[in-house]
């Protein structure tokens, strides 16, 4: 247990699993705030990892607890055996506009990897054609984030995207980026221009979430498969005020129509 009282922390978010060994084992993450349960998740053996977040709002005590599970099948015939379960990467973080400091609803989808907050997939700083950035997230084609918005009046989504820098030689390799922002019954009221890029450096996106209750951050192969396609959405953010991006130079991409950003 852990006390969080007065520390103003939003959300909790973790990668759980049970530490490779034995095959049919069960447990089960629960995470719990001023004793009520917030989130669940029963993870089996050889399943891999599993984000699991919980929104810790006003919370003053936080629970993580595991549970073991009898299993079909078990031969050791005691439900803890072979139990032994990882919380990996727990942390706590405040809701500060950034998009990497918000829930992903169920609807995220990422491709083979975990999409990260604020480094690269390489566990790295975020980094677009040399220029580094603090915020925002690692990602890889093709991927969808959905961020839930609901009762949060932000009316405007500003991020640099772009190929995220590999540790790696490989210098192939377009990839896309697309916002969509959703009602509530999940129809796209908008969605941002088309972004194509190939390793050239960062490419700004705006997009008015006016109305909107999810958006998703879409990242996409550019048309010529997965291979190398690392992205980064940088200093991605939500605002309650309009913001601006300034474009020193518009010949570095291409969009499939007039690019959604303001120039000055």
């Amino acid at each position: 247990m852990y006390n969080i009282s007065g520390l103003g922390y939003d959300y909790f978010e973790a990668q759980v699993g049970i530490q490779d060994q034995g095959s049919v084992n069960q447990v089960r993450f629960t995470v719990l705030v001023d004793g009520v349960e917030k989130v669940s998740y029963t993870a089996t053996a050889q399943q891999g990892a599993q984000r699991i977040q919980a929104n810790i709002q006003g919370g003053s005590t936080l629970t993580l607890r595991v549970n073991s599970v009898l299993e079909a099948g078990n031969p050791y015939g005691v439900a803890h055996a072979y139990d032994a379960s990882n919380w990996c990467n727990a942390v706590l973080f405040k809701d500060n506009g950034y998009a990497s400091n918000q829930l992903w609803s169920d609807e995220t989808k990422t491709v083979g990897v975990w999409a990260n907050r604020n480094l690269n997939l390489w566990n790295s700083v975020l980094t677009i054609g040399g220029a580094s950035y603090l915020n925002g997230i690692g990602t890889h084609a093709n991927s969808t984030i959905e961020l839930d918005i609901r009762g949060k009046n932000y009316n405007s989504f500003t991020s640099i995207v772009g190929s995220a820098d590999s540790p790696y030689s490989y210098t192939g390799g377009k990839i896309g980026f697309k916002v969509a922002v959703l009602d509530a019954g999940k129809a796209v009221l908008r969605e941002s221009d088309l972004i194509t890029e190939q390793k050239i450096g960062g490419v700004p996106i705006q997009i008015s979430l006016a109305g909107g209750s999810y958006v998703q951050l879409i990242t996409l192969d550019g048309g010529d498969g997965i291979g190398g396609d690392g992205g980064a959405w940088c200093e991605a953010k939500l605002s309650t005020g309009v913001m601006l991006i300034k474009v020193a130079n518009l010949s570095a991409y291409s969009t499939t129509s007039t690019p959604d950003v303001t120039i000055s």
